[in-house]
C-alpha cells in the first residue's frame, strides 16, 4: 500500500490536479454517506455487511468502524479546504451540505472512536485557522451538545456515560468492549516488556497472545491489540514505534510549514486538511488498530502523499527550497518534505 504515497507525492504535479482528486474523493465519500442512509433506512445492503439488528451503518466496507474512521478524515479534509480556500457562495453551500451528509452517516455508523476522532481533527483545523476560530469551534460544539440534550429529552449525558462504561462481567454492548480493549491493553504493554526493542514480529500475535491474556479478557486470543500504539510496541517494539513517531512528526512538521507559506491557496488549505485528517487518524488509533486497516491506510497514504507534492508546479520540486536551506547535507535539492 506504500506505493499510494509515491503515485501521488511524485505524480500529481499541479494544483488543477490536486483540487481534481480531492473533489473525486468528497463526492465518493458523499456516496458512501448516501449509501449508509440507505442501510440505515431499509436494512438492504447490496454487499451483505450490513447487520439490521445492530443499527451501525457500514456503507461499501466491511466494518462499521473502518466506514466512520474514513469519514472523519474525509470531512477534517473538506473542512480544511472550506475554512482556508476562497470559493463561490454556491461551492461553500454545497461543502457544507456535503460535510453535514458525512457527519451524519459517522454518526450512524456508532462507533466512539470515529466520533472522537472526528472532533479532535476539527479541533486541529479550527485551530490552524486562529483563536478566534478554534473560540466558534468550541462554543459551537457546547450548543450542538446542548440541543441534541434538549432534542433527547436530557438523555444525551446519560448515553454518553453509557458509551463509555466499563464492566468485565458483561459480554456485549460498549461496557464489554470498553473493558476487552483494556484487557488487550494490559496484555500488550506486559508483552512489550518481555519483547522491549524489536517486538514480537508483524504476525507473531496470535502466538504469544494467550500466554499474557488477562484473566478478565473475554476473547481467548486476539491478533491485533485495538490500539496502533499498543500494537506496533508489541509487534515492532519501541524501534519500529518510533520509526511510527517519526513519520507524523515529520507530517506535521511539512504540513505546518506549508500552512503558513504564501503562494497557491488551495495548497495552503489542503495542508491544513491533511493535518486535521492526520490528527483524526492518530485519534482514532488509539481505540483500534487503523494502522491495519486497508480502507483507512490507503486513504491516509493518499492524503500524505497529496501534502509532499503541496507547493509543487509542473517541472518543480515538490517542497520549496527554503524548507532545507539550512541543511548540512549537500544534494538535498531535491528533498521531498516526508521521506
Amino acid at each position: 500500500l506504500m506505493v499510494i504515497f509515491f503515485l501521488f507525492a511524485w505524480r500529481v504535479e499541479t494544483p488543477a490536479k490536486r483540487k481534481t482528486l480531492v473533489r473525486i474523493q468528497i463526492v465518493s465519500s458523499c456516496e458512501s454517506a448516501l449509501y449508509g442512509w440507505i442501510q440505515f433506512m431499509t436494512g438492504w445492503d447490496l454487499l451483505g455487511h450490513y447487520r439490521p439488528d445492530s443499527k451501525k451503518v457500514c456503507g461499501f466496507f466491511g466494518l462499521h468502524m473502518t466506514y466512520g474512521e474514513n469519514l472523519s478524515m474525509v470531512i477534517c479534509m473538506g473542512m480544511g479546504l472550506l475554512l482556508w480556500t476562497d470559493a463561490k457562495r454556491p461551492a461553500r453551500a454545497g461543502g457544507v451540505l456535503a460535510l453535514g451528509l458525512m457527519a451524519s452517516a459517522v454518526l450512524l455508523s456508532g462507533s466512539k472512536g470515529a466520533l472522537l476522532s472526528l472532533g479532535a481533527g476539527l479541533g486541529v483545523v479550527f485551530a490552524l485557522r486562529g483563536r478566534k476560530a478554534l473560540a466558534l469551534y468550541v462554543v459551537g460544539g457546547i450548543l450542538l451538545c446542548i440541543a441534541v440534550d434538549i432534542l433527547m429529552a436530557h438523555r444525551l449525558w446519560g448515553n454518553i456515560v453509557a458509551l463509555f462504561q466499563i464492566d468485565a462481567e458483561q459480554k456485549l454492548g460498549p461496557a464489554a468492549s470498553n473493558a476487552h480493549r483494556l484487557c488487550m491493553w494490559w496484555t500488550g504493554l506486559w508483552i512489550s516488556l518481555d519483547h522491549f526493542m524489536y517486538g514480537v514480529g508483524p504476525h507473531a500475535v496470535e502466538q504469544i497472545y494467550p500466554a499474557f491474556r488477562h484473566p478478565l479478557a473475554i476473547e481467548p486470543n486476539q491478533w491485533h491489540l485495538h490500539n496502533n500504539f499498543v500494537h506496533l510496541g508489541v509487534t515492532r517494539g519501541m524501534v519500529g514505534l518510533a520509526a511510527f513517531l517519526y513519520i507524523f512528526l515529520r507530517v506535521f512538521r511539512l504540513g505546518s510549514y506549508l500552512s503558513r507559506t504564501e503562494g497557491e491557496g488551495f495548497d495552503r488549505g489542503l495542508a491544513v486538511a491533511v493535518l486535521g485528517a492526520a490528527a483524526a487518524f492518530l485519534v482514532a488509533g488509539l481505540t483500534e488498530y487503523n494502522w491495519g486497516d486497508s480502507e483507512v491506510l490507503m486513504l491516509l497514504y493518499m492524503l500524505l502523499g497529496l501534502l509532499a507534492s503541496c507547493g509543487r508546479q509542473e517541472g518543480t520540486t515538490t517542497v520549496p527550497k527554503a524548507l532545507h536551506t539550512n541543511s548540512s547535507i549537500a544534494g538535498r535539492a531535491e528533498w521531498d518534505g516526508i521521506g
